[in-house]
């Protein structure tokens, strides 16, 4: 527990402030800024009130969970309607494992795999992780994209013409040709970074 994991909170939550924090705490300002800095320690009661405020997990005695809940998300409107959600199909993941592997573990959510045009890297049913807190393809990857009707899973990589920023979307299929969009056409929704492969 350090001052860097309290800045990658800061990072993946940009609503959220230093102030806020320490009223949270009990604290002046300036004690968030010396545990930022380095030069303060997080005790243990802060760093659950920590996971409260950046609305981390914690287990019904209120200590820091150890588990992080992915939600699966079927189209980009379950994202934002988590009322419409059962959150049957959610899967609970050791924070071990991504802790290591991912920068904003709490950004990590689930998608099925809806169609074959990805295959072979990704076939119909196959669940990945998508990491919504890396949505720009400065490093070619499979992203998760939205049109405003689904979500499917597409190789993403940037073009630039000039000034003009665009995305080229791409798939192994030859039924889906590769296509050039300005990123004002759709959206990304994140990276996929993991997939569940079952032998």
């Amino acid at each position: 527990m350090n001052e860097q994991w309290l800045q990658i909170q800061f990072q993946s939550f940009p609503h959220k402030s230093k102030s806020g924090l320490a009223r949270a705490l009990g604290l002046e300002p300036p004690a968030v800024s010396k545990i930022l800095n380095g030069d303060r320690q997080i005790k243990a009661r802060e760093y659950a009130i920590m996971r409260e405020y950046f609305e981390l997990p914690l287990d019904h005695n209120g200590v820091a969970d150890h588990n992080y809940r992915l939600e699966n998300f079927g189209n980009a409107l379950d994202l934002q309607n988590k009322s419409a959600r059962d959150g049957k199909d959610d899967w609970f993941v050791p924070a071990s494992i991504l802790q290591d592997k991912v920068k904003a573990p709490q950004k990590i959510k689930i998608f099925t795999i809806k169609d074959d045009l990805m295959a072979p890297s990704f076939n119909r049913g196959d669940s990945v992780l998508v990491d919504l807190s890396d949505r720009i393809p400065e490093n070619p990857g499979s992203f998760a994209v939205s049109d405003g009707f689904g979500v499917v899973i597409r190789g993403c990589s940037i073009l630039r013409k000039g000034s003009a920023l665009q995305i080229k979307l791409e798939a192994p299929n030859p039924a889906f040709p590769s296509t050039v969009l300005s990123p004002d056409d759709f959206k990304i929704l994140g990276r996929v970074v993991a997939r569940l492969h079952w032998l």
